[in-house]
C-alpha cells in the first residue's frame, strides 16, 4: 500500500494522503481546516433530513476559480500566449 501526496489549494505545501487533512468532491484538498474555510468549504449537515447533500467549496459552487484557470482564460481571451504575456510583462513585448 502506497502513499499519495497532494498540494494544498490554499498555501501550496505538500502533504501524505494518511495524515489529516480536507477534501472536496470537486478537486480541491486543503492541508487544514483552516485553509478549507477561507475557500469556502462546508460539510453537509449531518442532521439535515437530506442525506444526498455533499461537501462544497467555492470552486464547484462556482463562486470563485483557481488563479491558474483564471490566467488561462484570461490569456484567452486577449489571444495572447503566455510567452507574450511574459515578454510583456518585462517590456519586451
Amino acid at each position: 500500500m502506497g502513499v499519495d501526496y497532494f498540494s494544498c489549494v490554499r498555501c501550496g505545501e505538500t502533504f501524505p494522503d494518511c495524515g489529516d487533512y480536507v477534501s472536496c468532491y470537486c478537486w480541491g484538498v486543503w492541508c487544514s481546516d483552516e485553509y478549507a474555510e477561507k475557500d469556502g468549504f462546508m460539510r453537509p449537515n449531518e442532521d439535515a433530513d437530506d442525506s444526498n447533500e455533499e461537501s462544497s467549496c467555492k470552486f464547484c459552487r462556482e463562486e470563485d476559480v483557481a488563479d491558474d484557470a483564471l490566467l488561462k482564460h484570461c490569456l484567452k481571451m486577449l489571444d495572447i500566449s503566455r510567452e507574450d504575456a511574459v515578454a510583456n510583462y518585462f517590456g519586451r513585448g
